[in-house]
């Protein structure tokens, strides 16, 4: 029998090598016929049943795999091109074929799956294509894998992602001799289109027309379709039409586009009767002539619709339409009724598409709601929010950078003011404790989100097993695109400029490029990808029962005040958020410009914000000593402690520390940091040649009583930090820092200059992600302004601070303004003293500012601008019992009182 299966194998082997020779006749045919394929495809698939798998005829089996999968693809059966293409990945790796031989099928099945709409494994074989990638693979085959992952990116709302594949595929373009006119043409046009979507809407313009009189007729269709939407997403529907009317839309795809921006135009010109017709055209279009296939059009067709009905009152078909353009933007979901939502969103073929859908679905019920007072539709509403958020966070967490992430942060952030809008006014109806906490929790998930998933991305890094190698690699690269940028944005010379910008996107490509793998660690990309829920209960349990949480939300129109403790949930409303808005900044304004030993300049508006903000609080907060506050914009600049009623500050009543949302409340145990093994610099506290910033005398008896590595003048160098600090349980930077609200990334921290105009002693705020900081229990940033910036819709302050934060620092003590040297040595010095014996960070500051308000020698910094600039910002802990105003007293009888008995009892003794 072994014998006969032998001869078997061997005639099928000889069988299978005739078929081989015969299929490749005609699969490599200079002009092959539809024939010629379908009879190559014929015998390759006949070749890959018949061969067994063997290391002798791996490599035959893997060539006749991969043409068929193309052959499949070429005939558009993308479906039947995936199993073929996986199939010969797998004889590749089994048999121990060239790693080379494994691009092209990954870059085949990630163009099978994009065009199956499953974008997230079009992604991953992307991205598997690219690390395969040679110098000498042909020329065609890397610019449609770099536009591809430009596509892949755009799709997912990656804008600024996707222009750097789009640009790396044009420089590519340009290093081959082949003028490849209509690859070119398609980058250029895909770039103004990213552009666009970031609302760059000038740049994008002008790409659009630069290409538009070297098109062809086709590609010129394309163009006016594009350059259309710059005037209708800038509402200006007159311009849209007559670039519209220029488009004869000769293909399928070309006329539905046409049809539905037309409707558009129609819509926003108020002509809702014309809009339907040509949406309804788009809509029956797509039905007979495309098969009704799954496309963004169709969806914005039926979105547009619903906007119609619902404009009208007719909220039951406006509900049907945007369940359709649901369907529409969601390749895995058809359900037609209102009451479904998708609940996975891991093959979304365009995001934020479904997103604003499902948002449109959302108000709409509420809407509607609102109209009828329907109970019957809170729900589904609610549901339907849930549905949007939870896909927004999926969109958040699938971004690889920061800025894309702040972007769809600042997009979505007025998608969540009308979700807590509509909610609040159903809670103060109704009163249901579920709703109250919805409410809780949709207005703590729009909070610092982009710094949420930074900063446990980066904490993950170190707990999931990532090998020390890449993680170098990450933060070497992050220190080059730092560089970069910064050179990007002072060169004035055009062709150096140009230089630098190329090289940094082919940077940033090698950057996404690395951190795709890191999800190829199954703990790491399991965790991250975790979904975000915020469990109250969780959060209360964890709320030692002497603190309270105070987290406020800016509606726009009103402050909501939300009082969390261990056993309750409260919500008070505070009514003109305008006039909160104008006292925060004319305190702040009159803290910042206080005189030394002069009356307390801001005392008028400090008493008003303590009425409006605090004084309605007080009667749920007499049994808690810490509160922990949660600002929400401008309240950002504010440091509560500075409020006063009559003569007391807060800060004499409460300990107070604050946070960016709920979601960063962790509790710490009652653990004093390794306070010896700290990293301490001063850089100024003499005189430096050259340097622009002024010496800073304090600084050196700020930090000499500190303990560990301790640098001052040229030894604390930015060098010095970078090198020393991954290592250090305490770092303390008595420094200059220097706050740039335009370019939040070119704020920094000054590091002592070791040469006139040099440049490198600034470490930036986009240079802190690069230093692994995780080690880090406390960071004390003694130094101006390092919690204050831009403030950004969705996200917060971004602050220096907050860079820290998201490298790794969980508490920080950091400072609102530029800080009078001598002061800030002071409660430096005295928040260490207390730290060893409150082992609390909020407390031991505390305790330090009160010292300064009550020592006499420095009774000209008892004004709250030399010492509530200074804020903590950080985890739960435990503290020691503070007292009340009423127990001070009480406290001091019963130490004279004891101190009486002690004397009573001695002097009997000694008679």
């Amino acid at each position: 029998m072994l014998v006969t299966v032998c001869t078997v194998a061997q005639h099928e082997y000889e069988d299978a090598g005739k078929l081989y020779d015969k299929a490749g006749f005609h699969f490599e045919k200079d002009l092959p016929t539809a024939l010629d394929d379908s009879i190559a495809l014929s015998l390759y698939l006949r070749i890959a049943a018949l061969l067994p798998e063997s290391s002798s005829n791996a490599g035959m089996l893997f060539t006749s795999l991969e043409r068929a999968g193309i052959l499949e693809q070429t005939a558009g059966a993308q479906a039947a091109a995936v199993p073929l293409y996986k199939r010969a990945l797998t004889v590749q790796a089994n048999f121990g074929l060239h790693d080379s031989l494994a691009f092209k099928p990954n870059l085949y099945l990630g163009n099978a799956y994009y065009f199956l709409n499953n974008y997230d494994s079009a992604l991953y074989y992307f991205k598997k294509a690219e690390l395969l990638q040679q110098n000498d693979d042909p020329a065609e085959e890397q610019f449609r894998l770099y536009n591809s992952l430009g596509a892949i990116y755009f799709e997912g709302g990656n804008f600024q992602q996707s222009i750097n594949y789009f640009y790396r595929a044009l420089q590519l373009l340009a290093s081959h001799e082949r003028a490849y006119d209509y690859i070119s043409y398609a980058l250029h046009n895909n770039i103004a289109s990213a552009l666009r979507q970031m609302h760059l809407y000038d740049s994008s313009l002008h790409i659009y027309q630069s290409i538009l009189q070297y098109s062809e007729k086709t590609e010129k269709d394309v163009l006016l379709l594009n350059i259309s939407n710059i005037f209708l997403e800038k509402n200006l529907p007159d311009s849209a039409l007559s670039y519209l009317s220029r488009i004869s839309g000769d293909t399928a795809v070309e006329k539905t586009a046409l049809y539905v921006r037309l409707g558009r135009a129609k819509y926003l010109q108020q002509q809702f009767q014309p809009s339907r017709e040509y949406l309804d055209k788009a809509i029956v279009y797509n039905r007979d002539i495309l098969k009704n296939e799954k496309n963004v059009e169709v969806a914005d067709a039926y979105k547009i619709l619903g906007d119609i009905a619902k404009a009208g009152g007719d909220y039951s078909t406006a509900l049907e339409y945007y369940q359709s353009a649901i369907i529409q933007s969601d390749y895995n979901f058809n359900n037609e009724s209102i009451q479904a939502n998708p609940e996975t969103f891991f093959s979304s073929f365009s995001s934020f598409s479904l997103f604003e859908n499902l948002l449109a679905k959302a108000n709409c019920l509420a809407e509607w709601q609102r109209q009828a007072n329907a109970g019957d539709r809170i729900a589904l509403a609610i549901k339907t929010y849930q549905s949007a958020f939870a896909l927004l966070d999926y969109i958040n967490k699938s971004y690889d950078n920061e800025q894309a992430r702040l972007f769809i942060g600042q997009a979505a952030a007025p998608s969540y003011t009308d979700a807590v809008n509509w909610l609040l006014d159903v809670y103060e109806k109704d009163q249901k404790q579920a709703y109250l906490e919805i409410l809780l929790q949709w207005t703590e998930r729009s909070k610092a989100v982009a710094l949420l998933i930074g900063s446990r991305e980066n904490r993950l890094k170190w707990q999931t097993g990532i090998p020390d190698s890449l993680l170098q690699e990450e933060r070497k690269l992050r220190n080059i695109i730092s560089h970069l940028r910064l050179q990007a944005e002072e060169q004035t010379d055009s062709t150096t400029n140009a230089v630098v910008k190329s090289s940094l996107q082919e940077n940033e490509v090698l950057l996404s490029r690395l951190i795709s793998r890191f999800n190829d660690y199954p703990d790491y990309y399991r965790q991250k990808y975790a979904p975000d829920t915020i469990n109250i209960r969780s959060i209360q349990a964890m709320l030692p029962g002497t603190h309270a949480v105070i987290s406020f939300f800016n509606t726009g129109n009103i402050l909501l005040c939300f009082q969390i403790t261990d056993n309750a949930i409260s919500l008070l409303t505070i009514p003109d958020v305008h006039k909160i808005n104008s006292l925060v900044q004319e305190f702040t304004k009159q803290l910042q410009n206080q005189l030394p030993g002069k009356p307390n300049a801001a005392e008028k508006e400090g008493k008003q914000l303590f009425k409006e903000l605090i004084a309605p609080l007080l009667p749920g907060l007499k049994r808690y000593e810490q509160l922990i506050i949660i600002p929400h914009k401008q309240l950002g600049y504010l440091p509560f402690e500075a409020l006063q009623s009559g003569a007391r500050f807060l800060l004499e009543d409460f300990v107070i520390s604050y946070q960016q949302a709920l979601t960063f409340l962790q509790s710490a145990k009652w653990e004093l940091p390794d306070l010896e093994n700290g990293l301490v610099m001063a850089p100024f506290p003499e005189a430096v040649p050259g340097a622009h910033f002024p010496v800073l005398p304090a600084s050196k008896e700020e930090v000499k009583n500190l303990h560990g590595t301790v640098l001052y003048g040229k030894e604390a160098s930015r060098q010095a930090f970078a090198s020393k600090a991954g290592a250090a349980s305490v770092i303390h930077l008595a420094t200059h820092a220097v706050t740039n609200n335009d370019q939040p990334g070119r704020s920094f921290i000054a590091f002592y200059p070791h040469k006139e105009m040099d440049s490198t002693f600034k470490l930036y705020a986009t240079d802190i992600l690069s230093i692994p900081m995780h080690h880090t229990q406390l960071l004390f940033l003694s130094a101006c302004e390092t919690a204050t910036g831009k403030l950004q819709e969705g996200e917060g302050i971004l602050s220096l601070s907050r860079a820290f934060a998201e490298a790794g620092c969980s508490n920080v003590i950091t400072s609102l303004w530029k800080a009078e040297d001598r002061a800030t040595a002071y409660i430096s010095q005295r928040f260490y003293y207390h730290l060893k014996r409150e082992k609390n960070y909020a407390q031991a500051l505390r305790k330090a500012k009160l010292d300064i308000m009550h020592d006499p020698e420095y009774a000209q910094f008892a004004m709250p601008s030399f010492w509530s600039h200074l804020v903590y910002i950080g985890n739960i802990q435990e503290i020691r019992s503070i007292g009340t105003p009423g127990n001070y007293l009480i406290a001091i009888m019963v130490g004279i009182f004891g101190t009486g008995l002690y004397f009573f009892y001695r002097v009997k003794r000694t008679h």
